[in-house]
């Protein structure tokens, strides 16, 4: 048989030992030879060993092994001839005579006698024959190899210039930068029975195991039987997955920077794999970038068979051709692999996310999967028992549950018609099963009621400085956490280093009562200008309020509450801010009631002792400004740092500094600008509650520190007040350190607007509470309608019975599992997850999960919560709540910082407790910015919990007059 072609074996030469000759030799690795190199050093070499023993060459593996010096590393079926060597001790040698020219001779030069060759057709002592798949491969290793041993700086430097100075790309001019390789080297195709073993069960390595670095230790663990029905849902997800690569195969390579840094192996340094590879050169398999669009779909296709009421709430991000089925890719995107899925392990994943064995073993759902009539799937009957015992739903949705069958095809039903097991993990992993009322989501509420009947999202004056160092800080860790979410919360990270950015979060995030404290910046001697101070950075007031024009009406039309703290100010520099309301505002400003249907409503409020207050529908896309109080040394947020000592005393004065002639005249300005639009005026809530005048408005404000103590003393009375006035309360700090307190004490006491402080954003447990309140109830418009008990009721007479609080309850919940959870670094930790009950003082509580390791990829459960050997249920998490309607329950999951020291929250869920509905519910997870504004996981609606919820209520008794 002929050999390879007669040429010289080109060979690397050392810089050193260069002459005139060398200049025309080849000064470094090709792109073949770099693509080698990567192999070699991440999932080895595939190779045969020669024997004369044997007709076939033995199957093995080349290593390439990193440290002090590189060592290369053979590992064969017969571990007899496996070894580790270093690799300046070794000598590479052609043997064109083995296999047709595609032998390589490994000679240990560190053996007894420097290593006999051992002939033409057989190794001798330290002689090692290697047989490649070709004689391309087999002299583009031998130049590495050569390469490596003479230089063994020189292709980590080429590497670590490609990576800094230019980045990879094609027809990149840079003569010293390595660029993309079109293609992977071609691997030797497996035998027969290789190929069976690798449908048992393909390994990824370990240190691949968890979402952010793509993989997970159940892709290395021995497969488990399949579960009844499964075999049909492999085959379907086969042809979906040959329909991709059929597809892939007939597409250009895709090159663009995108793709190029999603097919970047996260863990090690070296320049990365190519983004794409043509099923011709690779095999059966996939980029991960395809595998996370397809795992997508397959999880994705069943919105169309979804009832009406599942559609998104307002702060979920819209499916389609979005970002997050992408990011799925970094459930793929290992190091050990280059981005390069199979099938088997593109399996393994989507059996682990489907989360069918957690189903199959979960006790509740027992009688109705394993009944005998059909196996592997729930029958019509059976799924309308487990619709009423378990999920506790409507009549109608029962009664309309066959027809819901019949919309659903194979594999989410079984050939006999009955729900498959994909099929019902696909439902109950859905937004159309979420643990909070998706009728909730949507705007659902009366809005022509007065002001006073509604709990309104509120945000504290003290907002985080992004553009000052800590906040830029917190923006750059934000955006390294949530690296794909700029885009879709609507700003740049260029923007967002911005101090109007943090103002432009907090109304985006459909805060409904904003305040602003303003100062006054001086200019020259006689010059100055009003500003916005944030936490210590400072805007131009003109500039925030070309802020408010443009975003606060975005997210929602309902009105906006601009509550305006003066205390910084003098008389004569307050004067001017009227002007500028006019000026910045003009006809956003609320200028009372108008229409007939306006004046309806306000002489129906009138009539129930409201006085003028109008409805969210009367000041819809109008702004209405409240003046806070002014006094010394009451909000300290508004002083200067000082020790207590050197602190100026209380003052009960509610105007600001100035001499009486001063004052006057400013009382004259504010009076005059209150005929051109509406001004509200701020005063502390009196503990004796006082009635106020029916024609005038007026808002009370409460420090947290007197809302404790009126809660614990005057309870009832402060829910009796509230129904007619309006009372804003307000954290107790400084500005450099800012803190929250339990917003849902203030709700329950009828408190209309909690003003939460959202400079600490995520890492405080209060705005998530204020996230859960406001998020998605009611449309997430920022203003909820309070409970009837907590309303003045127009027509109740004096004998009538007393509106009475919502039947209390008892929350029994257990965590099932949660999947495609983010994580901090490349690999996913210990993660615990803890839920929280914030609401009144007597209802708090909070119990863990200890911490535990991914069970597979991207998914996460809890030994607390698996069922016993013996199948019984284990003990849930147990809340007794008196005040379901004022409490938020809030689910987080902690992962441990193993860089910084302590745990880091990584997702959370978080809604209104008298919202969530009972039986197996999805509980989607959220992260939040920099600013405190949520947004979905990176992975959108993929990113969930599975929780099992028991909801008991006891019932009260009404309270005749």
């Amino acid at each position: 048989q002929a050999g390879p072609p007669q040429q010289a074996l080109r060979t690397y030469v050392p810089r050193s030992r260069r002459g005139m000759a060398g200049a025309f030799q080849p000064e470094g690795p090709t792109e073949e030879e770099f693509e080698l190199y990567q192999q070699l050093d991440k999932r080895g070499w595939k190779c045969g060993v020669h024997d004369p023993d044997f007709a076939e060459p033995l199957e093995a593996t080349l290593h390439l092994d990193k440290g002090f010096s590189y060592s290369l590393r053979l590992e064969c079926e017969d571990e007899s001839l496996n070894f580790s060597r270093a690799l300046a001790h070794l000598a590479f040698e052609p043997r064109d005579q083995i296999r047709d020219g595609r032998g390589l001779a490994l000679v240990d030069q560190s053996a007894s006698g420097g290593g006999t060759p051992g002939g033409a057709g057989g190794g001798g002592d330290g002689v090692h024959l290697l047989v490649a798949d070709n004689y391309e491969e087999r002299d583009a290793l031998l130049r590495l190899l050569a390469c490596l041993r003479d230089d063994p700086r020189r292709l980590r430097a080429r590497k670590k210039k490609a990576m800094l100075g230019c980045l990879p790309a094609p027809h990149c001019g840079a003569s010293s930068c390595v660029s993309v390789p079109k293609g992977m080297v071609p691997r030797r195709k497996k035998k027969k029975a290789k190929d069976d073993a690798e449908k048992s069960g393909l390994s990824l390595p370990r240190e691949s195991a968890s979402l952010g670095a793509g993989g997970a230790p159940a892709m290395s663990r021995e497969p488990k039987p399949p579960l009844p029905g499964m075999e049909v849902v492999r085959e379907y997800v086969k042809q979906e997955w040959d329909k991709t690569v059929a597809f892939r195969s007939r597409r250009p390579s895709s090159t663009n920077l995108t793709s190029f840094l999603r097919a970047t192996p996260k863990a090690g340094g070296l320049s990365p794999a190519p983004p794409t590879v043509s099923a011709k050169t690779s095999g059966s398999v996939l980029d991960a970038e395809r595998c996370g669009i397809l795992l997508g779909r397959l999880f994705d296709s069943l919105d169309a068979e979804l009832p009406e009421t599942a559609s998104f709430s307002s702060g979920q991000e819209p499916r389609g051709p979005e970002r997050w089925p992408k990011n799925l890719a970094d459930i793929f995107c290992v190091g050990g692999l280059g981005g390069m899925v199979s099938f088997q392990q593109f399996w393994i994943a989507l059996e682990d996310l489907l989360m069918c064995r957690q189903l199959w073993e979960e006790p509740g759902l027992q009688k109705y999967l394993k009944d005998g009539a059909s196996p592997g799937g729930v029958s019509l009957g059976n799924w309308r028992w487990f619709l009423v015992q378990v999920q506790d739903e409507a009549r109608e949705v029962v009664e309309s549950a066959e027809a819901q069958l019949r919309k659903l095809s194979a594999p989410d039903i079984t050939g006999a018609g009955h729900l498959s097991l994909y099929g019902l993990s696909r439902y109950l992993c859905s937004l159309a099963n979420a643990f909070f009322d998706p009728r909730r989501c949507k705007m659902n509420n009366d809005m022509t009621r007065p002001l006073c009947e509604y709990w309104i999202s509120s945000a504290h004056h003290v907002h985080c400085d992004l553009g000052g160092i800590a906040g830029r800080a917190a923006a750059a860790s934000d955006e390294l956490h949530q690296c794909a979410e700029t885009a879709s919360i609507g700003c740049s990270s260029d923007a967002a280093a911005e101090p109007k950015g943090a103002l432009e979060a907090v109304l985006r995030s459909s805060c409904r009562a904003v305040g602003l404290a303003l100062d006054w910046v001086q200019q020259g001697r006689s010059g100055g200008s009003l500003h916005v101070l944030l936490q210590q950075d400072r805007m131009p007031l003109a500039e925030a309020l070309q802020v408010v024009e443009g975003n606060a009406f975005k997210a929602t039309s309902m009105p906006l509450i601009l509550v305006l703290h003066l205390g910084r100010l003098s008389a004569a520099q307050s004067s001017r801010v009227p002007a500028a309301l006019s000026e910045g505002l003009g006809p956003r400003l609320f200028r009372g009631s108008r229409d007939e249907g306006t004046a309806t409503r306000a002489t129906a409020s009138a009539s129930m002792g409201l006085g003028n207050l109008p409805s969210p529908e009367d000041a819809r896309d109008h702004v209405i400004v409240v003046l806070a109080p002014a006094a010394k040394g009451w909000d300290p947020s508004l002083e200067p740092d000082a020790p207590p000592a050197l602190r100026p005393a209380p003052s009960t004065s509610t105007t600001m500094s100035g001499g009486e002639g001063d004052r006057a005249d400013v009382l004259g300005v504010w009076q005059e600008a209150s005929k051109n639009f509406t001004i509200w005026t701020g005063a502390p809530l009196d503990s004796h509650f006082p009635n106020q005048l029916l024609d005038e408005v007026s808002v009370n404000f409460l420090p947290c520190d007197e809302l404790r103590a009126l809660e614990k003393g005057k309870n009832q009375q402060m829910l009796e007040y509230h129904r007619q006035y309006m009372t804003m309360a307000f954290p107790v700090a400084t500005r450099t350190a800012p803190a929250n307190f339990n917003l849902a004490t203030a709700w329950s006491c009828g408190v209309q607007m909690a003003a939460v402080g959202l400079t600490l954003g995520g890492d405080d447990g209060a705005v998530l509470a204020h996230t859960g309140r406001f998020y998605q109830d009611n449309g997430g418009c920022g203003y909820v309608l309070k409970p009837m008990h907590m309303r003045m009721e127009v027509g109740r007479q004096l004998t009538d019975a007393v509106p009475t609080a919502p039947d209390r309850l008892r929350l029994d919940l257990r965590l099932l599992a949660a999947r495609a959870v983010p994580c901090l670094g490349e690999a996913m930790g210990l993660v615990s997850v803890s839920v929280s009950i914030w609401g009144a003082p007597g209802d708090c509580s909070r119990q863990v999960y200890k911490p535990a390791r991914p069970v597979g990829p991207g998914l996460l459960a809890w030994p607390e919560a698996l069922p016993a050997e013996d199948g019984t249920t284990p003990k849930p998490m147990s809340f007794a709540i008196a005040v379901p309607s004022a409490a938020v329950l809030v689910l987080e999951l902690m992962e441990l910082d193993t860089t910084a020291g302590g745990a880091r929250r990584i997702a959370f869920f978080a809604a209104p407790v008298d919202g969530l509905r009972q039986g197996l519910r999805w509980a989607p997870l959220w992260s939040l910015s920099a600013t405190g504004e949520p947004r979905p996981t990176r992975f959108g609606p993929m990113s969930g919990v599975l929780v099992h919820a028991v909801i008991k209520t006891e019932p009260r008794m009404a309270i005749p007059r």
